[in-house]
């Protein structure tokens, strides 16, 4: 959100609450849906060191800030660990979270934030900060807000919060006092903010922050324009109280469908959902939903129950898990086609091909005999036309060019 200049001094006393607002963004829960998700891809082999951009499609908040907290909290609760090629696995720390209760979960990761090196300070959209011979400590950032938190529903301003803060302990991420020392830049207007002239531009505008954006992806505020206030489960949090009890719903179980899919709730158990990426491929996040629910899909793949395979899943127990994840019979087809492969193995294989047409037979041969463009091409479709991976048509546009030929690229 767009985080406006701050007053200098508080509009009402602190401790007055504000009139409730017209609309408001309930806190979020599904921190703990994306955290499944990056352990489930983990699991599957799809979970690279520095490949956070090709995360969002698979999660229900494809915000890259958030993406990298919930991956830096994974680590350092050691639910992932980094192997071979910097391929991340999950560990039997993170299925003994997984096998936690919703409420539970969210506590953990909002304990494990608290003490993080993920640094607000550094993702704020509006500022850009510079130069490696300076360092904040988000701790004591986070410290600062929680402690002026009083443990009600009521609404409070977000300005009058800023104010007191600014007026108590403003030096409360600088503790030398030092304002010039840091290279922060405006991200619009691109002056650096030196000075405590600038407080409300860098300090504030943490503080809203700090609020609107993690402790609001964590479940613990509920936001609204220059408002906030403080969920059940935030005040159970502050008050170091148990965490409040799930409500009580039967989860729903995992559907098993007739073409060799898994279609799996939000709020489906989440080790069931865990469980079934040891045996399946997550697909990315569809982008409708069912009822107002996201729902989560994986296939069942050659590659796939190969893998299971490989970490001693037989197909046998593939079939049993999936009946007890449904608590039905499979259908015949997936059934059948499961009882296929652990017999005949894969027997299809689906690429990403561009097709090259030319107009003479003679232009494809001549491609063919060119050492060149030779391993470009693949099956012939035909005296005009053959087959070019999509990973390929690039190179062979560079090298026919080479060879004095200039071919159309594909249309997007």
């Amino acid at each position: 959100p767009s985080l406006p200049s701050l007053p200098a001094a508080p509009v009402t006393p602190p401790s007055v609450p504000t009139a409730p607002p017209d609309r408001f963004t309930p806190a979020a829960t599904d921190a703990v849906d994306d955290m499944t998700t990056l352990l489930s891809l983990a699991q599957g082999g799809q979970l690279r060191v520095g490949q956070a951009k090709r995360l969002p499609p698979y999660m229900q908040t494809p915000h890259l800030g958030r993406l990298e907290l919930l991956t830096t909290l994974a680590v350092e609760l050691n639910f992932l660990r980094e192997v071979d090629n910097g391929l991340y696995r999950p560990t039997r720390a993170a299925v003994g979270w997984l096998q936690t209760s919703r409420e539970n979960q969210l506590r953990a990761l909002t304990d494990a934030w608290m003490t993080s090196a993920w640094n607000e300070l550094r993702h704020m959209p509006t500022i850009q900060c510079e130069g490696s011979g300076w360092q904040n400590d988000p701790t004591a950032a986070r410290a600062a807000v929680i402690d002026l938190l009083s443990p009600s529903e009521k609404w409070n301003g977000l300005q009058t919060l800023t104010a007191q803060i600014k007026k108590h302990n403003p030096d409360f991420q600088r503790p030398n006092g030092n304002y010039d020392a840091w290279y922060i830049r405006d991200t619009l207007s691109g002056t650096y903010l030196r000075g405590f002239e600038n407080w409300d531009q860098v300090e504030g505008r943490l503080i809203y922050y700090i609020l609107q954006t993690p402790m609001h992806w964590l479940g613990l505020i509920d936001t609204a324009e220059e408002q906030y206030r403080l969920t059940p489960r935030g005040i159970a949090w502050l008050e170091q109280n148990e965490a409040p009890s799930d409500q009580h719903q039967q989860a729903p179980p995992v559907v098993i469908n007739a073409d060799a899919s898994l279609t799996i709730s939000q709020h489906t158990d989440r080790y069931k959902r865990f469980q079934a990426s040891r045996i399946a491929q997550m697909m990315p996040l569809a982008a409708q939903q069912t009822a107002g629910k996201i729902v989560y899909n994986y296939r069942l793949t050659p590659a796939s129950l190969t893998t299971a395979r490989e970490n001693k899943i037989t197909p046998d127990r593939v079939i049993q898990f999936l009946q007890e994840a449904s608590g039905n019979d499979l259908p015949n087809s997936t059934k059948r086609a499961i009882t296929r492969w652990s017999e005949k193995g894969g027997e299809g294989r689906l690429e990403r091909v561009v097709i090259l047409r030319v107009a003479s037979a003679e232009i494809l041969d001549t491609l063919r005999q060119q050492a060149k463009t030779r391993p470009y091409l693949g099956e012939s479709l035909g005296d005009l036309s053959a087959v070019v991976l999509e990973a390929d048509w690039q190179e062979l546009c560079a090298a026919a060019a080479q060879l004095g030929l200039l071919l159309e690229p594909p249309t997007k």
